[in-house]
């Protein structure tokens, strides 16, 4: 077995599963084996923040590591 990954920017899950329609992820694959594959979304820290308080967080831990 051989393992990898692959990282592509697409707009939408749906346009991931058409690219991974069309990849060869079948080579090197034995008769009567199939591939899995397996796609995973990857998010932006900033789709998960308020704006500026991860900026804020790290400057005050920046100022409290800076007194120690």
């Amino acid at each position: 077995m051989i393992a990898g990954y692959s990282l592509i920017e697409v707009k939408t899950f749906a346009e991931a599963v058409e690219w991974a329609k069309r990849a060869p992820f079948g080579l090197g694959v034995q008769d009567g084996e199939e591939p899995e594959v397996e796609l995973r979304p990857l998010f932006d820290p900033a789709d998960f923040d308020v704006p500026g308080e991860a900026e804020e967080r790290a400057k005050r831990l920046g100022d409290k590591l800076g007194k120690a």
